[in-house]
């Protein structure tokens, strides 16, 4: 008897823990995203994916995806960002040209900005977006590294000092409190540049090599990640940390099983996505990127040809967009992550009356911390604000303005919460 006792216990403490590891794994969110996933980002409460069949939407962890193809000239998305209020995709043509689109509804409808980059680069092709408080920055393909300063409207090349200048490929950006970072490569165009990592101290004006300290063998591809003021770059299968203190990288990682596609930060953790054709391609470091452990579990399926391109994280889940196959989650519990907070996020749900209006709107349940209210027409162009409105409740009037459609945007922070208004 005793002996079966033993044997069931054994049995069932067996049965207990395959279930548990079972739950912590990969799951694929709803499938209507099939196609390839160049590009995630998780803003506010909404999940964006940039695929090869335009941009989705998710604001429910991926349960269900919204199209939001309104505007949009080219179908191939390779990068979202948001800077407030303000959402910028970079898509591609089948030449190679990109177009840099704008939204101020939170996706759903976007608006050409890129038309008026300095000849030569009318046609270039954008491989990297890079917000810095609000300047827009952008790293191209045989077209070298653009500056906007006011949200896409106008564009300067900020290339002075880069190798290669017009030849290379600016793969990826980066910032830390004090510098900017580009890695170049190598590409079709690049006779004459260099894979390499470049550093400005003045937003952009003038670069200075900073690669120097990293192995040749290494120096392709990139992915840039910030731990406080730490940054890291996933370079081939090893990760390095900058030194402002001797302007210098430091290997720090080496334990990875393949190119490094993306990295990101979670609090104090780093994850790694890495290209096949490894089985393990999602990896965590609990140490600033010194040692690594492989977190793929329920990925073990998925086609090795099907590589990881980016990964997002919001308050409860990182999730990764992989090639054909759709965006994938997994709970940041699972990593030993407590939910994030988001201090600057809405934790109310304002309330617009009546709407649509004649002219005087009143805002219900505005949250304490909120710092403005803005009234923008469908140019983007801001027709009223109010600065710390300081009550829950409050009044708008919007008389003097032309009848049409417009859009309340609510700021606190960096977390936006827009609304669309119909002045009649």
């Amino acid at each position: 008897m005793k002996k079966i006792f033993l044997l069931s216990l054994l049995f069932f403490s067996l049965l207990f823990l395959y279930h548990g590891n079972a739950k912590c794994q990969w799951v694929r969110t709803n499938q209507s995203v099939d196609s390839t996933v160049e590009c995630l980002t998780a803003s506010n409460s909404s999940l964006f994916a940039g695929t090869s069949n335009g941009i989705y939407r998710s604001t429910n962890i991926g349960d269900d995806w919204t199209r939001l193809n309104t505007g949009l000239i080219q179908k191939n998305v390779i990068a979202i960002v948001r800077m407030g209020e303000y959402l910028f995709a970079a898509s591609i043509d089948n030449s190679g040209c990109s177009t840099i689109i704008r939204s101020i509804d939170d996706g759903t409808t976007w608006s050409q900005v890129s038309n008026n980059f300095p000849s030569p680069y009318v046609c270039t092709g954008v491989l990297s977006l890079l917000v810095k408080d609000t300047d827009l920055f952008v790293g191209a393909a045989c077209g070298g590294v653009f500056l906007s300063t006011n949200r896409g409207d106008d564009w300067i090349a900020i290339d002075s000092g880069i190798q290669g200048k017009q030849k290379f490929q600016a793969t990826a950006l980066a910032e830390t409190p004090t510098s900017l970072f580009v890695k170049t490569d190598v590409g079709d165009c690049s006779f004459g540049a260099a894979n390499a990592i470049f550093r400005s101290t003045n937003n952009g004006t003038v670069w200075s090599k900073a690669s120097d300290s990293i192995s040749i063998d290494d120096l392709s591809g990139a992915a840039f990640a910030l731990l406080g003021t730490n940054l890291f770059v996933g370079m081939y299968r090893t990760v390095y940390q900058w030194s402002d203190s001797n302007f210098r990288w430091s290997k720090v990682g080496t334990n990875l099983s393949g190119p490094i596609q993306s990295l990101l930060v979670s609090g104090q953790k780093i994850f790694a996505a890495c290209e096949y054709p490894q089985s393990d391609r999602i990896f965590l470091s609990n140490d600033s990127a010194k040692t690594w452990i492989s977190v793929s579990a329920g990925l073990e399926n998925v086609s090795k040809y099907s590589n990881p391109f980016q990964l997002a994280v919001n308050d409860r889940y990182l999730f990764v967009g992989i090639i054909d196959n759709g965006v994938w989650r997994r709970p940041l519990s699972d990593f030993g992550i407590s939910e994030v907070k988001d201090s600057t996020a809405f934790t109310n749900e304002i309330r617009i009356s009546p709407n649509p209006t004649t002219g005087i709107l009143t805002i219900h349940n505005a949250p304490q911390n909120l710092t403005s209210v803005a009234i923008v027409n469908v140019l983007g162009e801001k027709v009223f604000e109010l600065a710390n409105p300081h009550t829950s409740d409050f009044m708008i009037d919007l008389s003097k303005l032309p009848p049409g459609m417009y859009y309340a945007r609510f700021l606190v922070g960096s977390s936006v919460d827009v609304k669309k208004i119909i002045k009649e």
